[in-house]
């Protein structure tokens, strides 16, 4: 089988590993949902060629991801909430439980995170997976803004953010 598909495919708008992997995520998931592929045979293919499973792995992250097991907690105990989005779900629970499995992914510290579930929350508001990107730029935007004017106020040539963060 020859993938085609363009969420496997690089996307000159982000780097190999930000910026469009929600997107990529939200046009594979569609792309099961659509073509109803097999889960296990997907990712059997992307394992056999080497390819990069987005939605799983983070750099600091080398266990699940709290903010990933936080959204699909969200998904999962409001339910009644995301019933038009169900089978989205069903397909994203799916890949998480079929990487859960495979010793591929745990040896290499690879495990759901947030672009996994955020699509899916994006999509329950109206938005179409291709928007995922552009939508994470705009709900950046204003904290790009504010670091831009702190940075000019403090004068300083490398701006250090001065809160504690949990």
């Amino acid at each position: 089988m020859i993938i085609t598909t363009n969420y496997l495919i690089h996307d000159p708008f982000s780097g190999p590993l930000h910026g469009g992997a929600s997107e990529k995520v939200g046009l594979m998931i569609d792309d099961i949902h659509e073509n109803s592929r097999n889960i296990s045979e997907l990712i059997d293919e992307i394992i056999d060629k080497k390819l990069r499973l987005m939605g799983f792995g983070h750099r600091i992250y080398k266990q699940q991801d709290p903010r990933a097991s936080y959204m699909q907690d969200i998904l999962v105990r409001e339910k009644e909430k995301f019933n038009t989005i169900f089978s989205y779900i069903n397909i994203s629970q799916g890949l998480a439980f079929e990487v859960s499995k495979r010793s591929f992914f745990s040896q290499r510290g690879l495990y759901p995170n947030p672009d996994l579930f955020n699509g899916l929350l994006l999509r329950r508001v109206g938005f179409e997976s291709h928007m995922n990107t552009a939508l994470l730029c705009f709900s950046r935007a204003v904290g790009w803004l504010a670091h831009y004017y702190d940075s000019i106020d403090s004068k300083a040539p490398i701006l250090r953010p001065q809160e504690v963060y949990l």
